[in-house]
């Protein structure tokens, strides 16, 4: 009896995976940092973006596929002082095929993707791209996102809050990016009409052998506040060895810049070494940042 149970029990197994493909994957991102801000220096351990994550799928036929994911973010150097909810970073659930895809929960929106695509960080740790530019938050909940790619290199991208209450903020987030060789142009754009807030981005990034440059431009507004800011990076790919860099500044007095390297001790494995200098309006605002530290993809 208890081997006919076992025998139903893999059977079962080997038929869900049939059917679907799961993956599961993630990273750990440990860093030695010191921040000062003003006059205050906060030295310690700090976890960059750690997360866990399940990518499901199943193929429905005809080219259409249904998905879901979600990542979760891990405080990874004191899991027990994390105050992360399952699904955190991504929670969404959808279709797609080659010609785009529509998925509804969280995810990050345009904008976001717009600053990281125009930044040699990537967002990442140490990166001035939100100091000079405004992402808006990283995220959208209760939110649909499409995406289309109507013809070869260009991809499109449109995010709509869909929240019940009258009174909440509701906004929406697009962008577009076009590949033509060696040469990415990106665009995007955020704006919620009850907050009265709103981003644009123009940017790219061109590579010429083992060196890729970047530029981004923003136009933001915050209750008829306005701040128009500029970036420009470079990285430079030698063996192993990244050499990153980027400044920037803005029309309300920020100036920032950052330099960075990464050695890759295999394709999974990188260690990480920057310094990050924000010179804002107000001294209280500065910012000197060196960390160094180890990232794991799995």
């Amino acid at each position: 009896m208890k081997k006919l149970i076992l025998a139903a029990a893999l059977s079962g197994i080997a038929g869900v995976a049939s059917a679907q493909n799961v993956t599961i994957y993630g990273a750990m991102n440990e860093y030695v940092n010191s921040t000062k801000t003003g006059s205050t220096t906060v030295n310690g351990l700090t976890s960059d973006i750690s997360n866990i994550g399940f990518k499901i799928q199943e193929n429905l036929g005809n080219g259409v596929t249904a998905r879901a994911q979600i990542e979760t973010y891990l405080q990874a150097n004191d899991p027990t002082s994390s105050g992360s909810y399952i699904g955190d970073r991504q929670s969404t659930v959808g279709f797609a095929n080659n010609f785009g895809s529509v998925d509804l929960g969280r995810n990050v929106h345009s904008m976001f993707i717009g600053v990281a695509s125009t930044d040699p960080f990537g967002a990442l740790i140490g990166s001035i791209g939100n100091d000079v530019h405004t992402v808006r938050n990283y995220r959208m909940s209760n939110a649909v996102f499409l995406t289309a790619a109507p013809v070869a290199g260009l991809n499109v991208s449109y995010e709509k809050t869909m929240s019940a209450s009258t009174t909440a903020t509701d906004p929406y987030a697009m962008g577009a990016s076009y590949s033509l060789g060696n040469v990415t142009l990106n665009a995007a754009r955020y704006d919620d009409s009850v907050s009265q807030t709103s981003s644009n981005l123009y940017g790219g990034s061109a590579k010429f052998g083992n060196t890729t440059a970047f530029a981004s431009f923003s136009r933001n507004t915050d209750l008829a506040v306005k701040r128009n800011g500029q970036m420009y990076g470079v990285a430079q790919q030698m063996g192993a060895v990244t050499l990153k860099a980027s400044l920037g500044k803005d029309d309300a007095g920020l100036n920032a810049y950052n330099v960075g390297a990464a050695y890759a001790l295999s394709k999974r494995t990188l260690l990480d070494v920057g310094y990050r200098n924000v010179n804002a309006t107000g001294t209280a605002n500065d910012v000197k940042q060196v960390f160094a530290g180890v990232r794991f993809a799995f």
